[in-house]
């Protein structure tokens, strides 16, 4: 990487890179995602009011859905990303979306009209057991008949894009470096962050791991008496999803009166 090791600090995943996700992920197009949320919402509906968010960052899609006239609940693991969303939400004035520390593995009791889990969030179910508590704490947080969205990024994506991905880039504050790479035989994606405060010398590490599940993984894993599967869709799209597709959307809908419990 270019930097000494001695000088090198380990943080947990996010911590730092919170300071910096928006810029970061500046080339995300939100207004995209929000438009593609309400077209399944519409298709499927009827559309809801209450949205309930896992893994919701630093709050950019709750905050562009709450411009949009529904109420959300975001909630995310990293209490540096929800520090951030809730400092984004106060900026924005009164009757924002409100935002609260929890694990997407054991999310709190809610009766929302949808849950969303985007952006390839549910890869970082590093286990399987680990996506099967996901998908049944989503449960829990809607009532009957409520749609639940979410994403995974494929093999395919990571093969093309993060096999050895290397980039560095200056922030106003920052000088950080990004590195990435697949391990195929594992099915694991590593994203390393380094970040230089700029004038010191201390350098701050962030190991991210994802796990790169086949959809045939992820469908097996969906708790039959808590979801109904409505749709497998290439990304952004209503098309089905293929091996060619870089990130794939699972729509699904709450079945049975009982929320569903997590292992």
């Amino acid at each position: 990487m270019g930097w000494k090791q001695s000088f090198i600090v380990e943080y947990p995943a996010y911590q730092m890179l919170a300071r910096l996700y928006d810029f970061v992920m500046r080339h995300v197009d939100y207004v995209e995602w929000a438009d593609y949320v309400e077209r399944i919402f519409r298709f499927y509906g009827p559309v809801p009011r209450r949205v309930f968010e896992a893994a919701c960052g630093t709050g950019t899609l709750a905050l562009e859905l709450t411009a949009r006239g529904y109420a959300v609940r975001g909630v995310d693991a990293s209490e540096a990303m929800i520090a951030q969303a809730q400092a984004k939400a106060a900026a924005r004035g009164p009757n924002g979306p409100s935002f609260s520390v929890g694990d997407m593995r054991d999310l709190p009791p809610d009766d929302a009209d949808a849950v969303l889990c985007l952006y390839d969030s549910i890869n970082y179910c590093l286990t399987e057991k680990d996506l099967r508590a996901a998908l049944a704490s989503f449960r829990r947080v809607v009532h009957e008949d409520a749609l639940c969205i979410f994403d995974i990024t494929t093999e395919y994506n990571s093969l093309r894009y993060f096999k050895d991905y290397h980039c560095r880039e200056r922030h106003e504050e920052f000088v950080y470096e990004r590195r990435s790479e697949y391990l195929q035989e594992q099915g694991v994606q590593i994203n390393e962050f380094l970040f230089e405060r700029n004038g010191s010398s201390e350098v701050v590490r962030e190991v991210h791991k994802q796990h790169i599940y086949r959809l045939e993984d992820v469908r097996a894993a969906i708790p039959l008496d808590a979801w109904q599967v409505l749709g497998v869709f290439d990304g952004y799209t209503m098309n089905p999803a293929d091996e060619a597709s870089e990130r794939i959307h699972l729509v699904l809908r709450a079945v049975g009166t009982m929320r569903a419990r997590s292992e």
